[in-house]
This record gives C-alpha cells, structure tokens and sequence, in this order.
C-alpha cells in the first residue's frame, strides 16, 4: 500500500489543525505559530479518526503515467467520492492548490453531504491564500462544518498578526479579504493594524491622516494630539531661532490646542510672548517656570521681561523672595535702575533748586521795578510763588529716526555694492573684537576685458580695541591680503604706448599675493564723532605703493546730521587705476591713481516722516605717469519713513546723482588712469534703505534700488602726455540701473558673530558684484547685536 493510502485524512477536528498548523504558517509566510494555537493543533491530531481510507485501484491515482490517468477516469466515470477525496489530499499535500481544489469539488459534487468534501475545499483555498473565498465556502458549508467559518477567522486573525509583527501592514491586511468586519476574532487585528498605521502617520508628521485612522477604528486621539503638539513645539522653537517671532507664538498656540504644555514648551511660549513685546504675560510665565525650578533660563526671562515693561520694584520683591540664579541675573538691572532713579531724584532737585532760584529772581526783579516805578504792588496781600510761564511744545512726536541714522540710511544711496564706506560709517563697537575673512568683487566694464577687475581677499585679518571709560574711543587694525586679476585687452584695444612698430611683450592680467594695511582711530563725544584713518595702497605691487587715509568728523542735531571728511583713496576700476601696469612695448610702469579731496554729506529732518538729504564731493586723481584729473560729484535726495515693526529704521526715496570729470581718462595707454571719467553723467534712482531692529540675534542692513542713467564720455587724446594726434572718439549712453546690497549678522554664541555680505549692480557703463564671510571674536561676551557689531572691510 502506498504512503499516500496509509495517511489518515482529516475529518471535521482535523481541520483544525491543518489551518492552525498548516495554514496558519504557509499562509503567513512565518516559521512559528503562537503556543496556544499550538495546543489546539495538538487536541486536534488527538481527535483524529483512525477509520480506514477507501481503496479504489492503484496506489496514487495522482501519479502521472497512463495507470494514474486510468485510475481518474474510472474515478470521474463511477462518480466515486472517495476515490476523488484521496485525489484531492494528494494533491493538497503536495501544495497542488489548483488540482486539489478540483478533485475535492468533483468529492462534492459526488456526494454533497461529505464533510471531508467541504473541509477540504475550505483549507484549500485557505492554503492557496484566498482567505475571502475560504471564508465564504464555511459560510456556504456551515451545515456541514458548523466551526469551520469561526476557524477561517481566527487562522486568518493569527496569521494578521504576525504579519503586523513583522510591519507588512499590506499583506495583514490582506488576511481580512472577505471576512466581514462582525466577526469577532478579527476585531482586534483591525484594531492592531490601525493602531500601527496611526503610529507609522505620526512618525512622518502626517497627523490629519492620523487622526482620520484613529477616528475611524475608535482609538484614542489623545497620543496623536500630544506628538502634534511636540511637532508644533519643535517648529516653534525653529522659527524663533530664525528671528520669526510671530510665527513661532502662533505655533505655540497651534500646539497649546492639541495639548496642554509640559515645562519646555511653556518656556517656548514664555520666550515667544517676550519677542512679541506682551511682557506682561511673559514675565508671568517666566515667573511660575522660575518658581517649579530654579533655572538660569527661567531667571534671565523674568529678569529681561520686569525689565522691558519698568516693573522693577516688582522684580526686587521677588529676587528678595526667591534668590537662587535670579540674584545673579538680576543684580545688574537693579544696579542701573537704582542708579537711574537716584539720577531722577537728582535731577528733579536740581530742577527744583533752579526753579526755585529762577522764581527768588524773578521776585527781586519785580521789587526792583516796582521800587523804581514807585508803583503799588499788584500781588500785595497774596501768598504763594509767582506761576511760571509754560511752553506749548506742540503735539508732534518728533524724529522718530535718529539724526545719525539718517545720515548713514540717506548715504546708503551713494556707497557702490563693493560695500565699501567712508570711515566715519564704522561705529564703534560695544568691546574689543578681533575678525577674520574673506571675498571676492568683480567689476565689468562695458568692453571686458581690461575693463574688468576682479579682487580676491583671503584673509582679511582686523582687529579692534575699545578704549575710555565709557567706552567712546576705538581703534582698529587691519591687513588684507589679496590677490588681483585682469583681463586680457580685445580686438583693437590700445594698450600702454600703442606702438605698433615695437614687439610687444608679455601682457601682464594678473598680481602676486598683495597687501594692504590699515590703521583707524574713532572718538565719539555725545553728538560729535570725530575719525581719521591711514592705509596704503596694495604693497608688492608693479609700482610702488602711495598712502591714503581720511580725516574728518560728523555732527549730530536734534533734526539732522552732517560731516565732513578729507580723503585719499585707492581708485578701483581696473587693475590699472588701483595698483598699475607695466607697458608691453616700452616696460614702463604707469597707473595706480589715489583720488583725494573733501566730502561734505548732511541729513535733515523735513516733518513727522520726510527728510532730504545730500552728498557734494570735489576730488583730484593723479597717478604715476597718469595725467591729473579733476572731478565733482554731487547727490541730492528725500526720503519717507516707513513705520514696519522690526526694524530700527526703514526709508524710502529717490536720489539724484551727478559727476562731472573734467577729462575722460578711462583708457589703457600711457597717460590713461584706466577709470571711469564720463564728462557728464546723470543718474536717477528709486531706494529703500534699511536696518532690522537691534539687540536680537541676528541682524540685516541693506539698499535696493532701480532707476536710469545717462552718461557723456569727452573726446581724448590716445596718449595725453605725448599727444600724436591720435584720439579716442566722445560717445553717449543710457540704460536702466540697478543697485542692491545686504549685509546680515548672526550670534552663534555671546563671543561669536558669523557676518556675510553681498552686492551686486548694473549700469550703462559696468556692473559690479561683491561676496565676503566673516568671523567676529569679542573679548568681551554680549548678547544681542547692533550696528557697531558689522565689521567693514
């Protein structure tokens, strides 16, 4: 007799064990099945009937070969069930699903009240993973096998789970095909499935469709609130590390919402409502934080907000209640609002003495002409002083922008997007500093070529010291190494003595490594500012280096500012005005041209938002082997301030700009500076200048600005010192101009400032744009930035 014959086939509590042992592992793909299924597997076999298998022939009528094809047509000719069902376990043991499922059907359709007939098509399609129509047929069989369609769901609820062990959610749920959502041993695998679903949409932030699982499966929400809420925290924390104060409160409120706030994000709150200036409620917050746990944090917010909203008293109270970090923070805030109310009581007894002098005098005066007159005394009998006279200063609220700060936004309008600037736009910083790094400008002109400059600073090392007790003196020292380079000249462009019966040599574009040092002294004496500076050009140049430097100082009143500044400084359009070239014919050196002269800027205070401003500079360029050039320059402005929160001064305006030289000495041969030189030229512009509020974390200055220019170039000799009748032709232009320009500050840490600069600008006659980064190391650690803390190169 065959193995096949021998086997006991499975009656009804056989089915049992097949799914659970059998079914339950192959359909899930998993070596194991839980210990209790285990056990019932084993009752299971226990149970088994031993009765003997029908004979019907051969063997294994599911062996291929002509003898087994016989075996199966006698078995369809005689309709034998039994003949069929040992066909159909055959198969199924061999994994033959498609073959199994047809000899059992045909065991069916022979004797429809077979048992074994209808449990072997259930576990079939269990088995060939079609749990849906396994189910149905125990529906379909449930006469029969009255547990078979409770077994179908708690094989297919095992099976579920160890797929959700093992994160196939897909293929979990794919357990569930067919099996309605009533049947009780899959309720809590849709429960499980769902539980993991929420927790994968939490862990990538997609908290709407978190919320819609759970809702729909009946969980909790309360655990997707609560990471919705930590995910609005972190945002809020990020966006106030940006500066993007209202943006982080907003997310403190999203988050507050979803769940109440643990310890840190009511720090997170407490901070935001500070930098939105509501110190009342922050200084609160800060308080019951201090108060469940002595941290500096904690202290330094309650100290910064009593402070902002002048309740000081209040934060003496509580320093004397609490102690711990408070004292220490608080310490100088109380030292300077001591000092400043014994200066107001100071103050207001000075003034009382004085009126009370003023009023003694006025008293004799009026004895004095009553005594002369002989007249009788009007205030006879009464008592009492004498009412003074009181002065109606108006309802204006005044400059709302410092005088000073008029001065640098209008002078924005003029500074070219190099970022260079006068002297007297350096500020002294709150303490010594000492700063490293590096950038890169360009300028094109309008043929290329030698017109075009490009400076390489690497590094750029200055360092400045703080002096006076109150800190009211600077000095700074500086060393730029650079590199510059040139192009080549174009097409016929003439260059150095332009002899064409000579051989020309090489034509140098480009310099080794060059120096350039810096020395600048800055003293500010209240509304006085008074600066000198002294410098060189580039040394290890073609030629040899000249001194430039300025000296002057700036005045501030109540409604407006103005200075005045002699200056000497390097002339940068080419590599020929700022350094020199050496002639490719000849070998002669020429070039480097420092223009020096006066400058005179001013700002005035023209209303409650107007102001006017100007610029008026008269210069003489001359360079070695270069011929003497004069030149004016004049700007003219008005400005409108904006009222935007945020920033320290925002101002909008045209500007009017003129230059006249009085001969064009723009070219590249002998005699030529190699700069622009127009004879006339006409520019009018639109800006918006800007400072972002001081004392935060980071800080941005900045122009933008579009407008139009027009510009003459002069006739000009070729070679103005030995003219040989050869001239350069006048020409004309005009275009759209464009300036831009942005320096931005950020505190790392309260010794460390990470700077960087850009700018960039587009007219008829060039276009220039500049790049650079910075590290400030302070001596003395601060928190919070303002205009002295940007250093410029």
């Amino acid at each position: 007799m065959s193995s096949l014959s021998r086997q006991r086939f499975p009656r009804t509590a056989s089915l049992i064990g097949w799914l659970f042992v059998g079914g339950v592992s192959a359909a899930s793909g998993q070596d194991s099945v839980s210990p209790e299924i285990t056990a019932v597997a084993a009752v299971s076999r226990e149970s088994i009937p031993t009765g003997e298998v029908s004979a019907v022939g051969p063997p294994d009528p599911s062996s291929p070969g002509p003898e087994g094809q016989q075996r199966r047509e006698r078995i369809e000719a005689a309709r034998d069930a039994e003949g069929a069902l040992e066909l159909g376990w055959s198969f199924f043991e061999r994994g033959q699903w498609e073959s199994a499922r047809q000899w059992f059907q045909e065991a069916h359709e022979y004797d429809p009240n077979s048992k074994r007939a209808a449990e072997g098509r259930i576990m079939t399609e269990y088995r060939a993973g079609r749990i849906g129509e396994a189910y149905r047929l125990a529906v379909v069989h449930e006469d029969l096998v009255p547990e078979g369609r409770g077994i179908v769901a708690r094989a297919a609820a095992v099976s579920g789970q160890q797929w959700v062990d093992a994160g196939e959610l897909e293929k979990a749920e794919s357990m569930l095909s067919g099996i309605p959502e009533s049947e009780e041993a899959v309720v809590e695998l849709r429960r499980s499935i769902a539980e993991n679903r929420v927790e994968t949409a939490v862990a990538r932030e997609d908290f709407a469709e978190a919320r819609t699982i759970a809702q729909a499966q009946g969980i909790d929400l309360e655990r997707v609130d609560r990471e919705e809420s930590v995910d609005l925290l972190q945002a809020a924390t990020e966006a106030a590390d940006r500066g993007e104060h209202r943006e982080s409160l907003a997310l403190v409120g999203r988050a507050e919402a979803m769940a109440p706030l643990d310890r840190s994000g009511r720090r997170v709150k407490a901070w935001a409502l500070y930098h939105n200036r509501d110190f009342d409620e922050s200084s609160g917050l800060f308080e019951d934080l201090y108060r469940e746990g002595k941290d500096r944090d904690s202290a330094e917010g309650l100290v910064n907000s009593l402070q902002q909203s002048g309740d000081t008293d209040r934060l003496e109270a509580l320093t004397e209640e609490m102690g711990g970090p408070l004292a220490a923070v608080s310490e100088p805030v109380l030292m300077a609002a001591s000092r400043a109310e014994e200066d107001r009581k100071r103050q207001e007894a000075e003034a009382q003495r004085q009126a009370a002098l003023a009023m003694a005098e006025e008293e004799r005066n009026r004895e004095a002409m009553i005594a002369a007159a002989e007249l009788p005394d009007p205030n006879a009998g009464e008592k009492g002083p004498v009412p003074m006279p009181t002065e109606d200063r108006g309802s204006d609220r005044g400059p709302s922008v410092e005088p000073m700060n008029l001065l640098m936004a209008a002078l924005d309008s003029s500074r070219r997007p190099d970022l260079s600037e006068n002297p007297s736009q350096r500020p002294i910083p709150e303490g010594p500093r000492i700063s490293i790094g590096g950038g890169v400008k360009v300028r094109e002109g309008d043929e290329g070529g030698v017109d075009r400059l490009r400076v390489n600073r690497l590094p750029s090392v200055e360092t400045t010291l703080v002096l006076g007790e109150d800190g009211n003196q600077s000095i700074t020292i500086g060393v730029h190494v650079m590199k510059l380079e040139s192009g080549k000249p174009r097409g016929n462009r003439l260059v150095g003595s332009a002899d064409s019966t000579l051989d020309p040599g090489p034509f140098v574009t480009e310099t080794d490594t060059l120096v350039q040092p810096m020395f600048a002294y800055r003293r500010e004496m209240g509304r006085r500012v008074f600066f000198a500076e002294i410098g060189a050009t580039p040394l290890g140049a073609e030629l040899s280096a000249s001194p430039v430097g300025a000296i002057g100082f700036v005045s501030e009143g109540e409604s407006g500012a103005i200075g005045i500044e002699g200056f000497a400084e390097s002339v940068q359009d080419s590599l020929l005005s700022y350094t020199g070239m050496t002639d490719p014919y000849t070998g002669k050196e020429w070039g480097r041209v420092v223009e020096s002269g006066v400058r005179v800027d001013g700002a005035r205070k023209l209303g409650r938002q107007w102001s006017g401003h100007g610029q008026f500079a008269f210069k003489h360029l001359d360079g070695s082997g270069v011929d003497d050039n004069n030149a004016v320059i004049a700007d003219l402005g008005l400005s409108y301030e904006l009222d935007v929160p945020g920033f320290d001064y925002l101002v909008i305006g045209p500007t009017f700009h003129f230059e006249h030289y009085e001969k064009n000495r723009s070219e590249f041969t002998l005699g030529h500076g190699g700069y622009f030189s127009p004879d006339e030229l006409y520019q009018g512009m639109l800006g918006i200048s800007f400072l972002t509020e001081s004392g935060r974390r980071w800080l941005a200055e900045g122009f933008l600005g579009v407008g139009g220019q027009s510009h003459e170039m002069e006739v000009a000799p070729v070679l103005p010192n030995s003219p040989d009748g050869r001239f350069y032709d006048g020409s004309s232009d005009s275009s759209a101009i464009f300036t831009a320009r942005l320096q931005t500050l950020f505190e790392l840490s309260p010794q460390w400032r990470l700077g960087a600069e850009a700018g960039y600008a587009k007219s008829a006659a060039y276009e220039d744009f500049a790049v650079g980064l910075y590290l400030s190391i302070l001596f003395d650690p601060e928190w919070g930035l303002d205009r002295g803390d940007f250093v410029r190169w």
